[in-house]
């Protein structure tokens, strides 16, 4: 049984980042934008979605609670 569920995701995910806290979680992947998500509870933050599709990497700034993808 999977340890935690994220709530909303959809599709594929191809790439993962923790944020430097590890309170939050990036997924990109499938084209669909840059999904994160608030942990322990898994609960997602607005979406991040873009013009084009997000499949490369996902990084969060050290200092800051911002991620790029």
């Amino acid at each position: 049984p999977p340890m935690l569920t994220l709530a909303g995701a959809k599709g594929e995910v191809s790439r993962l980042a923790f944020s430097p806290d590890a309170r939050l979680l990036a997924a990109s992947g499938g084209g669909r934008g840059l999904e994160v998500w608030e942990l322990p509870a898994g609960i997602p933050w607005p979406r991040y979605a873009r013009h084009h599709p997000v499949d490369g990497p996902v990084a969060f700034h050290p200092t800051r609670p911002l991620a790029f993808a």
